[in-house]
């Protein structure tokens, strides 16, 4: 038995689609079929196809003894780029990500709701720097000092530390989006045109080797 018919074999034993897996392990449908196929020898997401299955990843590769692995699949956070607008869609795309779209894994116990955005810009620097990632809780609202991603539905994203500002009048209180970078300016929200898509709960921090 190799790599492809143990990769299928566990599959089956645990009642998973094809497409159940993918996701499971953070790759497409398409993906895991070449797998299971033997197109793909050597797939170098070794460590999600075997946390998908529940097993040891070197039981994959060499078979032998099984060793079962009941750690967590990771699950799957559609990634918003900082250059694109909110689109109609937008929740369900949160609530359904597209696995052909781009994606970040993540371990945690609740994804409902994250939704994670790149950085784009230098705007929030030293803190948070152009590539890194942020992960939004678009159901927890942002308290003063809490870093946000907000969007006017016509222009870009934004990330941005929140401010809530005094009254304006009864109906209507306004706040600031501050960046860290004084070379950017300060947004001032008055008329609740903006949308605050929802509040930063993880930062992943992508560097280059040096």
């Amino acid at each position: 038995m190799n790599l492809s018919n143990r990769i299928k074999k566990r599959r089956l034993e645990l009642r998973l689609s094809q497409t159940e897996a993918a996701s499971r392990a953070g790759i497409k449908q398409q993906s895991w079929a070449s797998l299971e196929s033997g197109t793909t020898k050597f797939p170098r997401n070794l460590h999600g196809i075997a946390k998908a299955l529940e097993c040891n990843a070197e039981w994959l590769i060499n078979g032998g003894v099984f060793i079962e692995d009941k750690a967590i699949a990771p699950s799957v956070i559609p990634v918003l780029n900082g250059v694109e607008r909110l689109s109609p869609d937008f929740e369900e795309k949160i609530s359904n990500p597209d696995l052909d779209n781009e994606f970040i894994l993540s371990e945690r116990a609740d994804t409902k709701g994250l939704i994670a955005f790149r950085i784009t810009d230098e705007s929030m620097e030293p803190a948070f720097q152009k590539g890194d990632i942020v992960i939004i809780d678009t159901f927890t609202k942002p308290a003063p000092g809490e870093f946000i991603v907000a969007s006017d539905f016509e222009s870009a994203f934004l990330f941005r530390k929140f401010r809530e500002l005094d009254s304006i009048s009864p109906e209507n209180t306004g706040y600031s989006l501050i960046p860290l970078n004084s070379d950017y300016p300060v947004v001032t929200v008055i008329d609740q045109m903006t949308k605050i898509i929802g509040t930063m709960v993880e930062q992943r921090i992508y560097r280059k080797r040096r």
